[in-house]
């Protein structure tokens, strides 16, 4: 059975040699979520190649899904299996319910356990387009490794949240953010960001594009 267990501020989640390593995000995010079963994400390297082992046995029927998924894991190696995931939980059946939401956890070191950013709506796209029509939609935040592009100036990664608040603070954006993330993109620094948008209600496109950066 798995257990929680919290080592020098890493959240561990782990069963017997397999862990999953969350990331560490030190603000409060959703708790209280109850009727969930798990999904893992281990971070794998086999024969040189690093890859995401994913087990759904954990998974029931008619609850809410938390993904478990280490943070030292690229974007690249994640997306196709949460892409596969999310196309099974699409399909219809008779004894469906409705109403079930699926959540991405972090470990919370304040509070010494983890909490949640959902991501029900979110939908991956390997293409790496964004039409004439969208650009005049949506503002664009351009996430790959520590550096950002937020409506068309570059910045660290350490700064996103100030920048995040003067973006809300200005009166003339109207527009909702377009995401763009680079596949080398660590999941860690993903989530981060995620967790920072449903923190200070950000809204954005539900459509995520996952590029190759050349």
């Amino acid at each position: 059975m798995y257990r929680i267990l919290l080592f020098f501020a890493l959240l561990l989640l782990s069963c017997t040699e397999e862990k999953v390593e969350l990331p560490v995000i030190p603000q409060e995010g959703i708790t209280g979520v109850y009727n969930t079963s798990n999904i893992w994400f281990f971070f794998k390297i086999h024969q040189g190649d690093t890859l995401a082992s994913v087990n759904i046995k954990n998974k029931i029927a008619n609850t809410h899904l938390i993904f478990h998924i280490d943070k030292k894991l690229q974007m690249k190696h994640i997306v196709p299996e949460l892409v596969a995931i999310q196309n099974t939980l699409q399909e219809k059946t008779m004894h469906k319910k409705e109403g079930m939401k699926n959540y991405m956890s972090y470990a919370d070191p304040a509070n010494k356990t983890y909490a949640l950013v959902d991501f029900t709506k979110t939908r991956f796209s390997l293409e790496d387009r964004i039409s004439k029509t969208d650009a005049k939609k949506y503002d664009l935040l351009d996430l790959c490794q520590q550096e950002f592009v937020l409506r068309d100036s570059t910045y660290p990664l350490p700064v996103l949240e100030l920048k995040l608040k003067e973006l809300l603070a200005d009166t003339a954006h109207t527009r909702p953010l377009a995401l763009r993330f680079c596949g080398t993109l660590t999941y860690d620094q993903y989530l981060y960001t995620k967790s920072l948008l449903q923190k200070h209600r950000i809204d954005t496109d539900n459509t995520e594009i996952i590029y190759s950066k050349k």
